[in-house]
């Protein structure tokens, strides 16, 4: 991926809640401790691996919601939301692959379980098949407005733990997440068909 620079859980499936990444529960996140000396204290990188693990959770829930929606989107504009959904899945990829080897290289191990990944984070998966609870472009635009909001909070924290290399890495994503957002937010805006007339179809299948 490239980069310029350098939450509570949902309670519903058309959109997530905000919150403090890092305040989510974690589950195996303890830094490994003997051999990472890398001025952090073992607290803080035990804290930052937790925020990683649950970032890297949402990231998976994100990338295969995107996957969903490439293979099921329909209407008259397959086309342009087909090869946008391909467009961002592959960023969502190098994104998930960025963020398991930040949790190794301060000494951490990455979840790699399909449960896990439930367990830890706050965005919703979606069933496959056509989407009948608004627009695709509307609801992918919900979850990286709510991850942008999440990298924000969590930079933060890494700059209060001065861990400064994961600080930049995450407002890269953040960055990622707010441009992706950008891009979808200029078709959730673009004005809806008529139902039954020749434009319509995205209405009631994305």
């Amino acid at each position: 991926m490239k980069r310029q620079n350098s939450q509570t859980p949902s309670t519903s499936s058309t959109g997530p809640q905000t919150g403090v990444l890092a305040d989510q529960p974690a589950m195996q996140t303890e830094a490994s401790g003997p051999g990472v000396d890398i001025g952090l204290e073992a607290k803080a990188l035990t804290e930052v691996v937790g925020g990683l693990q649950r970032m890297l959770a949402d990231e998976v829930l994100l990338y295969v919601k995107t996957r969903n929606f490439h293979w099921n989107v329909e209407g008259p504009d397959f086309s342009e939301l087909h090869k946008l959904f391909e467009t961002q899945y592959e960023q969502l990829d190098e994104i998930m692959d960025e963020a398991a080897e930040r949790i190794r290289v301060i000494g951490g191990y990455a979840t790699g379980s399909m449960g896990e990944f439930l367990e830890l984070a706050t965005l919703q998966e979606v069933p496959g098949g056509a989407c009948t609870e608004g627009r695709m472009e509307e609801r992918l635009l919900a979850d990286h407005e709510h991850m942008a909001r999440g990298m924000r909070e969590f930079a933060a924290r890494c700059g209060k733990v001065n861990d400064l290399g994961t600080q930049d890495f995450v407002t890269g994503v953040m960055q990622a997440h707010e441009k992706m957002a950008w891009m979808l937010r200029s078709y959730a805006r673009r004005p809806m068909a008529r139902p039954g007339s020749p434009s319509a179809g995205l209405s009631g299948n994305a």
